[in-house]
């Protein structure tokens, strides 16, 4: 994993150079997970087009997390709005209104196997269609680019067949940066001195029992669900790992 460092973004990275599990690297400058870009400066723009050709921005947050923090613009780079969850939830979206009450806590576990629902997979399969077909970089985001966004890039992980170990190196990756972008945060989880949804390990558990629990394993999921046969998923692996 590669941390992007950006002015205005804090926890963005991408996947090039990640080795899946039979030592293959992932292609540089074409596939990124991030947070969200609203306070992008002119350098990070130039950045993220000019060295790392970003041609499509998948946004995870809902129609409100947007109004209220929309992406900067980015020349030539298409946005394409796919909201993960139905609803907002306390503590974990980030709406200014979507704070916790004092007092109360959100329990990442729940929220992590909640979000594999119904409404979650048909967005997802857009998800895949666009990364599948896109002739560009490609980025995916939420508000802070760790929750939603993890959930697509196990997946994305998966079909390229990296490990569940360095997955989750990936994905705990995202404490540390969060942590270093502290004060563009700006008391966004309902608690100044930190979030109370870290990255950890039981919580990304959670979201893949529910896909062992209703296909019987992740990759069962990624073949009927998101159409990846085993020669789609060797094209896929063809055109993006470094042989």
């Amino acid at each position: 994993m590669a941390k992007i460092v950006l002015k205005g973004a804090t926890n963005v990275r991408e996947f090039g150079g990640i080795e899946n599990s039979v030592g293959r690297e992932i292609l540089y400058k074409k596939f990124m997970r991030g947070s969200e870009l609203s306070k992008l400066t002119k350098e990070d723009i130039d950045l993220l087009r000019q060295k790392y050709n970003l041609g499509k921005i998948i946004d995870l947050r809902n129609s409100t997390e947007i109004l209220e923090k929309p992406n900067q613009i980015i020349p030539g780079c298409e946005e394409v709005n796919i909201p993960l969850l139905k609803a907002s939830i306390p503590g974990f979206t980030g709406e200014k209104d979507a704070k916790l009450e004092k007092g109360k806590t959100v329990n990442p576990t729940e929220i992590y196997r909640s979000m594999i629902n119904d409404f979650a997979i048909a967005q997802i399969k857009k998800i895949f269609e666009i990364i599948v077909n896109s002739t560009c970089s490609v980025m995916w985001i939420s508000n802070n680019g760790r929750d939603r966004v993890e959930i697509i890039s196990y997946l994305f992980l998966k079909i390229l067949d990296v490990s569940d170990e360095e997955i989750m190196k990936d994905y705990l990756f995202s404490n540390e940066c969060l942590k270093q972008g502290k004060g563009l945060l700006g008391g966004l989880f309902g608690k100044k001195q930190g979030d109370p949804c870290d990255a950890k390990e039981e919580s990304l558990q959670a979201a893949i029992d529910v896909f062992n629990e209703k296909y019987g394993s992740v990759n069962n999921f990624i073949e009927k669900e998101l159409g990846f046969t085993k020669e789609k998923k060797l094209a896929f692996q063809k055109k993006h790992l470094i042989y």
